[in-house]
């Protein structure tokens, strides 16, 4: 924990002078595959999360490279269910191979050889924590083994820090190691506590030598966090659940818990750009506005305020934007003049997959009638919507931002819903395509 103190300043100013920051110089990321992948993504880790920076197919013996401005980053790279943490700089090529079940290095440089060294370093205590969907169930109800792993690697991290202060070379991912190997250790610690197979026993079953120094006023104090390690939003919670669990009557909000500004802004926002309800985002309104001084925190808020604006005034929809299937981003507004009916849907949604033919039919039904009928996709993957959605009859858009099914509080698909020519909700949540009632609800409103 030492080292988490020691570091907190220096890290903060090296943070503003270099992270994100762009450079003429291109970080490079190179990707070669040995089987047919699907899809491969790249995620860049900014505000505590994985924001997704590329996707493709591989094919076998393919290869891509992924290029970046910024002077030097931690990525995630994942293929399926694997994903590999790589860290990259500016003038550096980072070489990747990409098998059925792992994502390997080739040939790393010395940073990347660090990186990889804590993560075969906590494999083990990680596996018994945030990787426990692996486990057996009645592994995870022996407490002892993920105990004795963490000790195990609270020793190991000792020794692991003296190495990172050896290396010599880029100072930024000197101390962000340091950020990330303390930060990691305490967030094993209290996701084992909540890991819903084992209940929700008295905290003060746990060993004191393990959860005795979770609580550290320095812990949330150090911006540079944010670029280092991508699960702020859970990380947050439980640790400020812990901090108070032994006085309940004494709450307070999680972001009391963090030190720095910069944090307890990425914190909101990750929670209200979640949120389908606009309810966090009122409670930022209210109690937290003076924090949000950067053009970038200003500029997320705005985005989210202008998406929940209809939640303020039923009478104005907002011109929601949509990307359509050649990528061209077009507004909602495109499409007044008509009545609208829109299949909220997903690839990864059963439901949804088997009620599309049901809806594309109807709309072949209905050609000649004054409706325009329109999918609109949640999916996170471009490439899996476009390959079902390209055979499709319909109008097909995707929801890239989540704006429209975060601004209708949008918590379950597939959903029905049925717009005015000019563009105002009629109907929220309409009949299922499988049935005739939605046809009779669209009669209904062309005045049939």
């Amino acid at each position: 924990m030492k080292y988490f103190l020691n570091l907190s300043l220096i890290f903060f100013v090296i943070v503003n002078a270099y992270a994100g920051g762009k450079t003429d110089k291109k970080l490079e990321i190179q990707i070669t595959s040995q089987v047919d992948a699907e899809i491969v993504q790249v995620f860049r880790i900014e505000q505590g999360d994985k924001i997704i920076v590329d996707e493709f197919p591989l094919k076998t013996d393919g290869n891509r490279i992924f290029k970046d401005t910024v002077a030097q980053a931690f990525y995630v790279v994942k293929f399926n269910r694997v994903e590999r943490k790589i860290y990259g700089k500016a003038g550096e090529l980072v070489k990747l191979i990409v098998t059925d079940s792992t994502i390997d290095y080739v040939k790393p440089n010395k940073e990347n050889k660090i990186l990889d060294k804590w993560y075969n370093l906590s494999k083990e205590a990680r596996r018994y924590s945030v990787k426990y969907h692996g486990l057996d169930s009645n592994e995870l109800f022996k407490r002892t083994p993920f105990y004795d792993r963490q000790r195990a690697l609270e020793s190991a991290s000792e020794d692991f820090h003296k190495q990172i202060s050896k290396y010599r070379g880029d100072d930024y991912f000197k101390n962000a190691m340091h950020l990330l190997v303390d930060t990691e250790m305490t967030y094993f610690k209290v996701f084992f506590m909540q890991i819903p197979l084992l209940g929700y026993y008295d905290k003060n079953e746990l060993p004191e030598d393990l959860y005795g120094s979770i609580k550290n006023e320095k812990r949330f104090s150090d911006p540079g966090l944010l670029e280092v390690f991508e699960y702020l939003l859970p990380y947050g919670k439980l640790y400020s659940g812990w901090c108070q669990y032994k006085d309940y009557t004494k709450m307070k909000p999680t972001i009391e818990y963090f030190a720095s500004p910069e944090i307890k802004v990425a914190y909101l926002l990750g929670w209200a750009e979640m949120d389908k309800s606009g309810v966090e985002l009122e409670k930022l309104e209210k109690k937290y506005l003076h924090l949000f001084k950067s053009g970038y925190s200003l500029q997320r808020l705005k985005k989210l305020q202008e998406q929940f604006a209809y939640l303020k005034d039923s009478s104005k929809t907002p011109n929601f934007e949509f990307q359509k299937l050649d990528d061209e981003i077009v507004p909602l507004s495109n499409y007044y003049g008509k009545l609208i009916v829109i299949d909220v849907w997903a690839t990864w949604c059963g439901p949804c997959m088997k009620a599309r033919p049901d809806f594309e039919a109807l709309a072949e039904e209905m050609k000649d009638e004054d409706v325009t009928f329109i999918g609109v996709s949640v999916d996170d993957s471009d490439l899996k919507w476009k390959k079902t959605a390209s055979n499709s009859h319909c109008v097909e858009l995707r929801d890239k931002e989540k704006a429209f099914s975060k601004a209708y509080g949008l918590t379950t698909i597939p959903r029905y819903m049925i717009f005015s020519k000019e563009g105002g909700l009629l109907v929220k949540s309409a009949p299922s395509p499988k049935t005739s009632d939605l046809k009779k609800e669209i009669l209904k409103h062309l005045g049939k």
